[in-house]
Protein backbone atom coordinates (compact mmCIF):
# COMPACT_ATOMS: atom_id res chain seq x y z
CA UNK A 1 0.00 0.00 0.00
CA UNK A 2 0.94 3.58 -0.61
CA UNK A 3 1.89 6.11 1.45
CA UNK A 4 -1.52 8.36 0.24
CA UNK A 5 -3.33 5.17 0.77
CA UNK A 6 -2.29 4.88 4.57
CA UNK A 7 -2.54 8.83 5.22
CA UNK A 8 -6.09 8.40 3.55
CA UNK A 9 -6.94 5.29 5.86
CA UNK A 10 -5.68 6.94 8.70
CA UNK A 11 -7.81 10.18 8.37
CA UNK A 12 -10.74 8.18 7.62
CA UNK A 13 -10.10 6.18 11.01
CA UNK A 14 -9.52 9.33 12.92
CA UNK A 15 -12.86 10.95 11.18
CA UNK A 16 -15.03 7.92 12.72
CA UNK A 17 -13.36 7.92 15.69
CA UNK A 18 -14.46 11.70 16.20
CA UNK A 19 -17.62 11.19 15.11
CA UNK A 20 -18.13 8.48 17.47
CA UNK A 21 -17.01 10.83 20.46
CA UNK A 22 -19.70 13.31 19.32
CA UNK A 23 -22.14 10.61 19.29
CA UNK A 24 -21.32 9.26 22.59
CA UNK A 25 -20.99 13.05 24.11
CA UNK A 26 -24.68 13.88 22.74
CA UNK A 27 -25.90 10.95 24.19
CA UNK A 28 -25.00 12.22 27.50
CA UNK A 29 -26.25 15.55 27.43
CA UNK A 30 -29.55 13.97 25.79
CA UNK A 31 -29.35 11.62 28.94
CA UNK A 32 -28.16 14.06 31.76
CA UNK A 33 -30.81 16.33 30.04
CA UNK A 34 -33.91 13.81 30.06
CA UNK A 35 -32.42 13.28 33.71
CA UNK A 36 -33.02 17.28 34.71
CA UNK A 37 -36.50 17.37 33.34
CA UNK A 38 -37.53 14.10 35.44
CA UNK A 39 -35.85 15.33 38.30
CA UNK A 40 -37.69 18.69 37.60
CA UNK A 41 -41.02 16.92 37.06
CA UNK A 42 -40.66 14.90 40.47
CA UNK A 43 -40.41 18.18 42.44
CA UNK A 44 -43.17 19.81 40.81
CA UNK A 45 -45.06 16.80 41.53
CA UNK A 46 -44.35 16.48 45.10
CA UNK A 47 -44.63 20.14 45.47
CA UNK A 48 -47.80 19.82 44.00
CA UNK A 49 -49.04 16.78 46.26
CA UNK A 50 -47.60 19.21 49.13
CA UNK A 51 -49.85 22.27 48.34
CA UNK A 52 -52.87 19.71 47.41
CA UNK A 53 -52.02 18.65 50.77
CA UNK A 54 -51.82 21.68 52.85
CA UNK A 55 -55.01 23.16 50.86
CA UNK A 56 -56.94 19.75 52.17
CA UNK A 57 -55.44 20.36 55.90
CA UNK A 58 -56.86 24.06 55.35
CA UNK A 59 -60.16 22.81 54.59
CA UNK A 60 -60.27 19.59 57.40
CA UNK A 61 -63.57 19.63 59.02
CA UNK A 62 -61.20 18.53 62.11
CA UNK A 63 -59.35 21.61 61.86
CA UNK A 64 -59.27 23.83 65.19
CA UNK A 65 -60.97 26.52 64.10
CA UNK A 66 -62.78 29.46 67.06
CA UNK A 67 -66.53 29.88 67.20
CA UNK A 68 -67.62 32.76 64.54
CA UNK A 69 -66.93 36.07 65.70
CA UNK A 70 -70.61 37.81 65.42
CA UNK A 71 -70.01 40.88 67.75
CA UNK A 72 -68.55 44.18 67.61
CA UNK A 73 -69.36 44.69 71.49
CA UNK A 74 -67.34 42.17 73.06
CA UNK A 75 -63.43 42.13 73.63
CA UNK A 76 -63.37 39.09 75.31
CA UNK A 77 -64.84 36.90 72.37
CA UNK A 78 -62.35 38.52 69.72
CA UNK A 79 -59.35 37.48 72.40
CA UNK A 80 -61.47 33.78 72.08
CA UNK A 81 -61.41 34.21 68.53
CA UNK A 82 -57.70 35.46 68.04
CA UNK A 83 -56.80 32.66 70.10
CA UNK A 84 -58.61 29.98 67.84
CA UNK A 85 -56.75 31.44 64.42
CA UNK A 86 -53.73 31.58 66.58
CA UNK A 87 -54.01 27.77 67.28
CA UNK A 88 -55.15 27.02 63.42
CA UNK A 89 -52.26 28.74 62.46
CA UNK A 90 -49.92 26.78 64.07
CA UNK A 91 -51.68 23.33 63.65
CA UNK A 92 -50.88 24.19 60.19
CA UNK A 93 -47.11 25.54 60.89
CA UNK A 94 -48.01 29.21 59.65
CA UNK A 95 -47.31 30.89 62.97
CA UNK A 96 -45.37 33.45 60.92
CA UNK A 97 -48.58 34.77 59.62
CA UNK A 98 -49.98 35.57 63.02
CA UNK A 99 -46.11 37.23 63.82
CA UNK A 100 -46.28 39.21 60.60
CA UNK A 101 -50.04 40.66 61.13
CA UNK A 102 -48.52 41.87 64.58
CA UNK A 103 -45.92 43.94 62.71
CA UNK A 104 -46.11 47.75 62.46
CA UNK A 105 -46.43 48.09 59.03
CA UNK A 106 -47.91 44.79 58.43
CA UNK A 107 -45.56 42.54 56.84
CA UNK A 108 -46.26 39.94 54.05
CA UNK A 109 -45.05 36.55 53.80
CA UNK A 110 -44.07 36.08 49.79
CA UNK A 111 -45.28 33.32 47.70
CA UNK A 112 -42.53 31.05 47.69
CA UNK A 113 -42.58 31.05 51.26
CA UNK A 114 -46.46 30.06 51.19
CA UNK A 115 -48.11 28.70 47.44
CA UNK A 116 -51.00 31.32 46.46
CA UNK A 117 -53.10 28.25 46.78
CA UNK A 118 -52.76 27.88 50.65
CA UNK A 119 -53.15 31.36 51.00
CA UNK A 120 -56.81 31.44 49.12
CA UNK A 121 -57.74 28.48 51.19
CA UNK A 122 -56.50 30.14 54.51
CA UNK A 123 -58.04 33.30 53.53
CA UNK A 124 -61.09 32.11 52.97
CA UNK A 125 -61.17 29.63 56.42
CA UNK A 126 -60.77 32.43 57.95
CA UNK A 127 -62.83 34.97 56.41
CA UNK A 128 -65.62 32.63 57.09
CA UNK A 129 -65.30 32.60 60.68
CA UNK A 130 -65.79 36.14 60.74
CA UNK A 131 -70.08 37.77 61.63
CA UNK A 132 -71.27 39.45 59.01
CA UNK A 133 -70.80 43.26 61.14
CA UNK A 134 -67.09 42.13 61.11
CA UNK A 135 -67.06 41.27 57.39
CA UNK A 136 -68.65 44.57 56.83
CA UNK A 137 -65.95 46.41 58.46
CA UNK A 138 -62.92 44.20 56.94
CA UNK A 139 -64.50 44.48 53.22
CA UNK A 140 -62.43 46.65 51.66
CA UNK A 141 -59.15 44.14 52.29
CA UNK A 142 -57.45 42.73 49.81
CA UNK A 143 -58.46 38.74 48.71
CA UNK A 144 -55.74 36.57 49.84
CA UNK A 145 -53.96 39.03 52.11
CA UNK A 146 -54.62 36.86 55.19
CA UNK A 147 -52.12 38.84 57.18
CA UNK A 148 -54.17 42.47 56.34
CA UNK A 149 -57.45 40.65 57.54
CA UNK A 150 -55.83 39.95 60.82
CA UNK A 151 -54.96 43.35 61.21
CA UNK A 152 -57.68 45.15 60.45
CA UNK A 153 -59.95 42.53 62.48
CA UNK A 154 -57.74 43.16 65.43
CA UNK A 155 -57.67 47.23 64.79
CA UNK A 156 -61.64 47.08 65.27
CA UNK A 157 -60.97 45.48 69.21
CA UNK A 158 -57.66 47.57 69.81
CA UNK A 159 -57.39 50.61 68.74
CA UNK A 160 -54.06 52.92 69.23
CA UNK A 161 -54.93 55.61 71.44
CA UNK A 162 -54.85 57.07 74.75
CA UNK A 163 -58.09 55.69 75.80
CA UNK A 164 -56.94 51.98 75.36
CA UNK A 165 -53.88 52.07 76.81
CA UNK A 166 -55.47 53.82 79.81
CA UNK A 167 -58.22 51.10 80.05
CA UNK A 168 -55.62 48.18 79.52
CA UNK A 169 -53.55 49.94 82.52
CA UNK A 170 -56.02 49.67 84.31
CA UNK A 171 -56.67 45.72 83.60
CA UNK A 172 -53.16 45.33 84.66
CA UNK A 173 -52.49 47.65 87.65
CA UNK A 174 -56.23 45.39 88.94
CA UNK A 175 -55.04 42.26 87.98
CA UNK A 176 -54.75 39.43 90.57
CA UNK A 177 -54.89 35.91 91.09
CA UNK A 178 -58.16 35.64 92.84
CA UNK A 179 -60.18 36.86 89.86
CA UNK A 180 -58.89 33.87 87.96
CA UNK A 181 -59.88 30.22 87.48
CA UNK A 182 -56.42 29.07 87.87
CA UNK A 183 -52.56 30.34 87.68
CA UNK A 184 -52.45 29.30 84.62
CA UNK A 185 -55.06 31.50 83.09
CA UNK A 186 -53.97 33.97 85.34
CA UNK A 187 -50.35 34.06 83.62
CA UNK A 188 -51.89 34.02 80.08
CA UNK A 189 -54.18 37.21 81.32
CA UNK A 190 -51.09 39.44 81.93
CA UNK A 191 -49.07 37.80 79.10
CA UNK A 192 -51.76 38.61 76.72
CA UNK A 193 -53.06 41.98 78.28
CA UNK A 194 -49.13 43.14 77.39
CA UNK A 195 -49.24 42.09 74.56
CA UNK A 196 -52.40 44.04 73.66
CA UNK A 197 -50.86 46.86 75.42
CA UNK A 198 -47.76 46.60 73.44
CA UNK A 199 -49.65 46.58 70.36
CA UNK A 200 -51.39 49.74 71.10
CA UNK A 201 -48.26 51.48 71.17
CA UNK A 202 -47.60 51.57 74.96
CA UNK A 203 -44.22 51.05 76.86
CA UNK A 204 -42.76 50.26 80.04
CA UNK A 205 -44.69 47.16 80.68
CA UNK A 206 -42.14 44.88 79.56
CA UNK A 207 -39.36 42.50 81.33
CA UNK A 208 -39.22 43.30 85.12
CA UNK A 209 -42.66 45.81 85.51
CA UNK A 210 -44.26 42.65 83.46
CA UNK A 211 -43.08 40.50 86.21
CA UNK A 212 -43.87 42.94 88.80
CA UNK A 213 -47.51 42.98 87.50
CA UNK A 214 -47.77 39.29 87.60
CA UNK A 215 -46.20 39.09 91.46
CA UNK A 216 -48.51 41.86 92.82
CA UNK A 217 -51.62 39.73 92.17
CA UNK A 218 -50.32 36.89 94.02
CA UNK A 219 -51.92 35.80 97.56
CA UNK A 220 -49.55 36.12 100.26
CA UNK A 221 -49.56 31.79 99.87
CA UNK A 222 -46.58 32.69 97.34
CA UNK A 223 -44.80 34.66 99.72
CA UNK A 224 -41.87 32.32 99.65
CA UNK A 225 -41.68 32.11 95.75
CA UNK A 226 -42.07 36.34 95.19
CA UNK A 227 -39.51 36.78 97.89
CA UNK A 228 -37.30 34.30 95.51
CA UNK A 229 -37.87 35.45 92.81
CA UNK A 230 -36.78 39.07 93.87
CA UNK A 231 -33.75 38.11 94.93
CA UNK A 232 -33.00 36.84 91.55
CA UNK A 233 -34.22 39.93 90.15
CA UNK A 234 -31.62 41.72 92.48
CA UNK A 235 -28.42 39.45 90.92
CA UNK A 236 -29.75 39.10 87.32
CA UNK A 237 -31.86 42.14 86.40
CA UNK A 238 -32.67 40.21 83.18
CA UNK A 239 -34.58 37.54 84.57
CA UNK A 240 -36.83 36.04 82.30
CA UNK A 241 -41.26 35.81 81.56
CA UNK A 242 -40.08 32.21 80.91
CA UNK A 243 -37.93 31.43 84.32
CA UNK A 244 -40.31 33.49 86.81
CA UNK A 245 -43.57 31.45 84.94
CA UNK A 246 -41.94 28.05 85.28
CA UNK A 247 -40.81 28.36 89.34
CA UNK A 248 -44.33 29.61 89.97
CA UNK A 249 -46.05 26.57 88.41
CA UNK A 250 -43.64 24.19 89.73
CA UNK A 251 -44.86 25.73 92.86
CA UNK A 252 -48.24 24.77 92.92
CA UNK A 253 -47.71 21.70 91.06
CA UNK A 254 -45.38 20.48 94.65
CA UNK A 255 -48.21 21.77 96.27
CA UNK A 256 -52.35 21.63 94.79
CA UNK A 257 -53.24 22.88 97.79
CA UNK A 258 -52.01 26.29 96.98
CA UNK A 259 -54.46 29.05 95.22
CA UNK A 260 -54.22 29.09 91.64
CA UNK A 261 -54.04 25.05 91.19
CA UNK A 262 -55.86 23.22 89.07
CA UNK A 263 -56.59 20.62 91.01
CA UNK A 264 -57.81 23.30 93.67
CA UNK A 265 -62.38 23.06 93.46
CA UNK A 266 -63.90 26.52 92.71
CA UNK A 267 -61.53 30.17 92.52
CA UNK A 268 -58.36 30.45 92.97
CA UNK A 269 -58.94 32.28 96.53
CA UNK A 270 -59.45 30.95 99.47
CA UNK A 271 -62.79 29.96 101.06
CA UNK A 272 -64.49 30.40 97.82
CA UNK A 273 -65.47 34.13 98.26
CA UNK A 274 -64.46 35.35 94.70
CA UNK A 275 -66.46 33.30 91.41
CA UNK A 276 -65.99 35.49 88.99
CA UNK A 277 -65.91 32.54 86.76
CA UNK A 278 -69.21 32.06 85.40
CA UNK A 279 -70.70 28.79 86.56
CA UNK A 280 -67.88 28.16 89.07
CA UNK A 281 -68.77 26.12 91.97
CA UNK A 282 -66.66 28.28 95.07
CA UNK A 283 -66.28 24.69 96.66
CA UNK A 284 -67.82 25.89 99.89
CA UNK A 285 -71.20 23.39 100.80
CA UNK A 286 -74.39 25.39 102.25
CA UNK A 287 -75.89 23.63 105.07
CA UNK A 288 -79.02 22.33 104.51
CA UNK A 289 -81.49 21.34 107.31
CA UNK A 290 -82.31 18.07 108.38
CA UNK A 291 -85.86 16.84 107.65
CA UNK A 292 -87.65 16.52 110.47
CA UNK A 293 -90.30 13.53 110.34
CA UNK A 294 -94.48 14.94 110.25
CA UNK A 295 -95.58 12.35 113.04
CA UNK A 296 -92.72 13.50 115.41
CA UNK A 297 -93.86 16.84 114.97
CA UNK A 298 -97.29 15.90 115.19
CA UNK A 299 -96.39 13.98 118.69
CA UNK A 300 -94.42 16.82 119.74
CA UNK A 301 -96.96 19.32 119.41
CA UNK A 302 -99.82 17.31 121.30
CA UNK A 303 -97.28 16.98 124.14
CA UNK A 304 -96.75 20.76 124.20
CA UNK A 305 -100.49 21.36 124.10
CA UNK A 306 -100.14 22.89 120.25
CA UNK A 307 -102.69 22.92 117.37
CA UNK A 308 -102.68 20.35 114.68
CA UNK A 309 -103.36 22.49 111.63
CA UNK A 310 -104.15 19.75 109.16
CA UNK A 311 -106.59 17.58 111.29
CA UNK A 312 -108.41 20.73 113.31
CA UNK A 313 -107.97 18.87 116.89
CA UNK A 314 -107.36 21.07 119.76
CA UNK A 315 -105.06 20.57 122.53
CA UNK A 316 -103.78 22.59 125.26
CA UNK A 317 -102.09 25.49 124.82
CA UNK A 318 -98.84 25.57 126.55
CA UNK A 319 -95.46 26.70 126.35
CA UNK A 320 -93.14 25.74 123.22
CA UNK A 321 -90.11 23.90 123.97
CA UNK A 322 -87.40 25.52 122.02
CA UNK A 323 -86.63 24.49 118.67
CA UNK A 324 -89.87 22.74 118.23
CA UNK A 325 -91.20 22.80 114.82
CA UNK A 326 -94.87 22.95 113.84
CA UNK A 327 -96.15 22.72 110.51
CA UNK A 328 -98.27 25.60 109.30
CA UNK A 329 -101.54 25.45 107.00
CA UNK A 330 -99.49 25.49 103.76
CA UNK A 331 -97.53 22.69 104.90
CA UNK A 332 -94.88 25.01 105.43
CA UNK A 333 -92.06 24.26 108.18
CA UNK A 334 -91.45 27.33 111.01
CA UNK A 335 -89.88 27.97 113.68
CA UNK A 336 -91.08 28.66 117.13
CA UNK A 337 -89.55 30.29 119.97
CA UNK A 338 -89.54 29.28 123.10
CA UNK A 339 -91.94 31.44 125.11
CA UNK A 340 -92.10 32.61 129.00
CA UNK A 341 -94.66 31.52 131.46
Amino acid sequence: MSGASERAAARDEQRRLAEALENNAREQRESREAERVRAQQERADREERRVANQVSDVHKTDTCMPKELESLDSETNHDEWEDGIDNFMYSLGRSDIMEASRTDPVRRINDQVMHPAVRRAMFGRIYSSLGQPIKTQVRAVRKGEIESLLAAVRSLFIQKNPATRQRLRSRLDDAKLDHHADLPSYIAYIDQTVAKYTACGGTGYDGENKIHILLKGLPKDYEVQCTAIKQQQMLNPNLSWQHVTTLLLSAVQADPSMPGSIHRRGPSKKGGAVAHIAGTDDGTETAQPKPVCRNYKLRQATANGATDANTGTSVHQGQAEPGIVKEGKAGSVTSVKARGT
